[in-house]
């Protein structure tokens, strides 16, 4: 016969795999937008070569790569909010001895780390707009 502890641990157990399936989720699409912006990414590159080799403007392949930053602006801001959500529960577990607690260390460089991505694509975006010829983005 269980007791009440092991049902909580059960339930505890339960919560964290399907959070854990909702994360995996939320990856594959964020790993879906990623492939589609370093295909568009290829497109806007070759897009490119072909205007130079016939002396056309570039403007088309600037404005796929602005796209494409964009595209992992959003990608890194869902990203950001990810990791907030994942600092906030650590913040809220740290007196919990759960099996799956979460080091608020880790979570905070996450979160950090976040803020920097932002960071770089926001000015790469700015550059991006600024410079004369398009330059291909590192996403």
């Amino acid at each position: 016969m269980t007791n009440y502890n092991d049902n909580l641990y059960n339930v505890d157990i339960n919560n964290n795999i399907n959070e854990r399936l909702s994360d995996l989720q939320f990856e594959e699409s964020l790993g879906t937008l990623f492939a589609l912006g370093s295909l568009l990414n290829i497109f806007g590159i070759e897009k490119e070569k072909n205007d130079l080799i016939n002396n056309k403007d570039s403007t088309n392949s600037k404005l796929i790569f602005l796209f494409v930053l964009f595209l992992s602006l959003y990608v890194y801001i869902r990203i950001f909010f990810r990791n907030k959500h994942n600092y906030q529960e650590a913040l809220e577990n740290i007196n919990n001895r759960s099996v799956f607690n979460n080091n608020i260390f880790n979570s905070s460089i996450r979160l950090f780390a976040s803020i920097f991505f932002i960071t770089a694509v926001i000015l790469s975006i700015f550059f991006e707009i600024q410079e004369r010829f398009p330059t291909p983005p590192e996403i």
